[in-house]
């Protein structure tokens, strides 16, 4: 397994769902068609330190918020916080510069989809 592809896959779905709780409790609901990680998974495969520098132009609002956040959903803006900051430490700074193959497009797709299922139970249930 290519950690670089699939933790960036994994940063990636951690940085929709900061976005997305942002989107549901700043914008009242209002979600954009692409979701900040989502709109960069091409840009990913190809070049990955890419992607990550425009991560960086493009999350500061959504992490800033979720920094200071305390409303109801606090236990799962941080919770989806604490996933961003730890899949981005796991991602190998030394392999960022290499060009991904198709093995590992398919890693980065694996990381971005891996745990949706634990995502949706834990922003359903009350207790995160």
């Amino acid at each position: 397994m290519n950690d670089t592809a699939y933790q960036l896959g994994r940063s990636l779905a951690w940085a929709d769902l900061l976005h997305r709780h942002y989107c549901e409790v700043v914008r009242q609901s209002s979600l954009p068609p692409d979701l900040v990680g989502s709109s960069l998974l091409l840009t990913a495969a190809s070049q990955p330190a890419a992607a990550l520098a425009r991560l960086l132009e493009r999350i500061k609002p959504y992490f800033s918020w979720a920094q200071t956040y305390s409303g109801d959903r606090v236990g799962l803006v941080r919770w989806a916080l604490r996933g961003f900051k730890e899949s981005l430490a796991a991602v190998p700074r030394e392999s960022l510069t290499k060009t991904f193959n198709d093995v590992d497009r398919a890693e980065l797709l694996l990381g971005y989809v891996c745990d949706l299922k634990e995502r949706t139970n834990a922003d359903n249930s009350a207790n995160p």
